[in-house]
């Protein structure tokens, strides 16, 4: 007599709407597996055959965290080139090397935290290296290169650009955070200061 062997779950069946594999899924976790999956680096759930996986990397000038890469220029640096054909190609190179990373282990993932759009307006924001330059024009034509040499030009090649701050244009209401725009006068403490605003949404950003 052989034992039966369990039926597949409906979150592991790939002819299912994605939606209700996820519910699925999340239905069988427990609160503590749920709370795991909020970390960058998400455990395993071996018993419902869940691996190890990482939610995404930082891309804004290579790699090379993640191990051997090509380690381009700050991200204030590529921007300071005024060059878009340049940066696209950065954004191919960092795209392969993503690539050829996620080759050799699987838990390195497609989805890369760049590039960075927020303006540079305020120098104590302390991470202004990460983003291209306090000019909205030029900060969207460099995001925009940057981004399509990370998609590449086929839909099943290149890296995938993230939503959230990374990939979105500087707001004016985002609460407590580090990234809301000011106005340089001393004496001014709005942080939706309208010259400000008005220049910034003058530029959409799109790729």
């Amino acid at each position: 007599m052989t034992a039966q062997t369990p039926p597949t779950p409906p979150f592991r069946d790939p002819r299912l709407p994605f939606a209700k594999r996820i519910d699925d899924l999340l239905a069988r976790l427990t609160p503590g597996e749920k709370v795991g999956f909020l970390h960058q680096y998400a455990p395993a759930v071996e018993r419902l055959g869940v691996a190890a996986f990482r939610t995404g990397q930082e891309a804004l000038h290579g790699v090379a965290w993640m191990g051997p890469a090509t380690v381009f220029p700050q991200a204030v640096g590529l921007g300071a080139t005024w060059n878009e054909d340049l940066v696209r190609r950065v954004g191919d190179a960092v795209s392969k090397e993503v690539r050829a990373m996620r080759a050799r282990d699987d838990r390195v993932g497609l989805n890369v935290w760049s590039p960075t759009v927020n303006l540079l307006r305020h120098p104590l924001w302390g991470r202004n290296e990460e983003g291209y330059s306090e000019d909205p024009e030029l900060t969207s034509a460099i995001a925009t290169a940057y981004t399509r040499g990370l998609r590449g030009d086929h839909r099943r090649t290149g890296a995938r650009r993230p939503s959230s701050s990374t990939g979105s244009p500087t707001t004016t209401r985002r609460g407590a955070t580090s990234r809301r725009p000011r106005c340089a006068r001393a004496s001014c403490t709005s942080t939706t200061c309208v010259p400000s605003v008005r220049r910034s949404r003058r530029v959409r950003w799109r790729a």
